[in-house]
């Protein structure tokens, strides 16, 4: 009978594995703020309609554009008829989809599509996304409690004001 040896230190060499798994924080600080969901995610889906060309990427919150797809690139723009309009929208959604699925990101930040429905390049866009297979909206991240982190020194706990406390 052979022993099982577990390894005593373990080495995550998959940094995003945390932010698939829900133990990422999101970026706190924003919750005053108006738009404040516009500040708060890991992975946001950024598309730009220029005159000559369209762009997609991918926005991390701490390390900035992360991919990028244009219709200027060469192995795109040798595919399309015209490097603007909608066809060239979802072709360019359609690359990015597939460079995030390579890149390992499956979750992006959740969009308005309200907003999008009233643009037809838009939705092309986020639409070759979606059949692409990345999902709009970011799971939930877990509470940062004593069950999760054993090494935490403090309890939370609800902060019972009195008439003592109300010095001026």
């Amino acid at each position: 009978m052979t022993r099982l040896q577990l390894l005593a230190k373990f080495i995550n060499r998959n940094p995003r594995n945390i932010e698939q798994i829900g133990l990422q924080a999101y970026p706190a600080g924003y919750g005053l703020d108006v738009d404040r969901h516009k500040h708060s995610f890991i992975y946001r889906a950024n598309f730009e309609r220029h005159r000559q060309y369209v762009e997609g990427q991918i926005e991390h919150y701490q390390e900035g554009i992360v991919l990028t797809a244009s219709s200027r690139e060469k192995q795109i723009s040798g595919q399309l008829y015209s490097l603007s309009d909608i066809s060239a929208c979802a072709n360019v959604g359609r690359v990015l989809g597939l460079r995030c699925a390579m890149a390992g990101i499956h979750f992006l930040q959740s969009i308005n599509m309200k907003d999008i429905e009233r643009s037809a390049h838009a939705s092309a866009f986020f639409g070759a996304l979606i059949e692409s297979g990345v999902k709009f909206g970011e799971p939930q991240s877990t509470p940062h409690t004593f069950e999760v982190d054993p090494e935490l020194t403090y309890d939370r706990y609800e902060i019972q004001h009195t008439r003592e406390d109300n010095i001026e």
